[in-house]
């Protein structure tokens, strides 16, 4: 279910270059140092027992709900449904996303949000109908939290053991410390924070780091089949659900799989499948690294300095 994230992820990165945006002044964050890092969290279930983090947040001050946290996405999104309990949301343009249900999406400008002790002020935001997400859980969720929320705040995501919610904290940069070690680079690229992996000691591609997906690591079809990924092993479909519809991707196993200062051999990969729904990244990204592999650890995002931690 969470694999929604990848088709909005990707095409909405395509929606910066496609929309002229008018700009109310520089985007700005500011941090309330009064308030707890922590932010109201929780962890949902959808029907098909995928699992994503929700956080609240407001927009223009209005508490809207739980948006689901997908460092994936190049935007705020929020539910078309939501747009008229936002006051002083300014409409921007309209435009349609062609893969393949042609998703109608209105672009709107918004004064602020905030979610825990950070505001952004100065923003757009992306409307759409996010009513299939709805229908996969209990839990009403109105939006989802992207990449402007990680590029200007240190976010740190604990991800939850045996049935516990996983926690959120929010920090100003250069505020929270770990010692040198234990950081690790990272990279954008189309508005989405990247690692570089290399794939059976061979190939290197950049790989989105995803909070938004629910599966462990994922390849782009361009990629898999360019670089013979998985050698002639075998391989069995699962189903996928999407913004979409239900779609498949091929399982399968890669001999060795290196990313960041960690290495694991005969690592379980899914790969899409070409004309897929969700198959629509650019041709430099390798695949993306969503929650089966982050679930793992603790993980500390800190985009302003180019750099993740990966916390035992």
């Amino acid at each position: 279910m969470t694999r929604f994230s990848k088709i909005v992820s990707t095409t909405i990165a395509m929606l910066i270059v496609a929309c002229s945006v008018m700009k109310y002044g520089e985007e700005s964050a500011r941090f309330e140092k009064k308030l707890p890092s922590d932010v109201p969290t929780r962890t949902a279930t959808s029907r098909h027992g995928e699992r994503v983090t929700l956080v609240r947040a407001t927009i223009n001050g209005e508490e809207l709900g739980w948006f689901m946290l997908v460092s994936g996405s190049s935007y705020i999104v929020i539910d078309a449904k939501q747009v008229p309990r936002i006051r002083k949301l300014s409409k921007q343009s309209e435009t349609e996303i062609p893969y393949p249900c042609k998703l109608p999406v209105t672009v709107y400008h918004a004064g602020a949000l905030t979610v825990g002790p950070l505001t952004i002020k100065n923003l757009d935001v992306v409307a759409f109908d996010l009513s299939g997400v709805a229908q996969e859980f209990d839990e009403e969720i109105v939006g989802m939290l992207g990449f402007p929320v990680f590029a200007h705040a240190v976010v740190k995501i604990e991800y939850g053991s045996d049935g516990d919610d996983d926690r959120v904290s929010i920090f100003a940069p250069n505020s929270f410390t770990l010692t040198e070690k234990k950081w690790q680079p990272l990279g954008t690229l189309y508005f989405q924070p990247v690692m570089t992996a290399r794939v059976n000691r061979t190939h290197t591609a950049p790989f989105v780091i995803d909070t938004g997906y629910s599966g462990g690591v994922s390849f782009y079809s361009v990629f898999a089949a360019t670089h013979d990924i998985l050698e002639g092993q075998p391989t069995s479909e699962k189903p996928s659900y999407t913004l979409c519809g239900e779609t498949t991707e091929l399982e399968g196993t890669v001999r060795v799989f290196e990313i960041g200062s960690n290495t694991y051999d005969q690592l379980a990969v899914t790969i899409l499948q070409p004309g897929s729904i969700a198959d629509v990244a650019p041709g430099r990204l390798g695949g993306m690294v969503g929650r089966e592999f982050l679930v793992n650890y603790d993980v500390v995002f800190d985009v302003p300095n180019q750099r993740i931690a990966f916390l035992e």
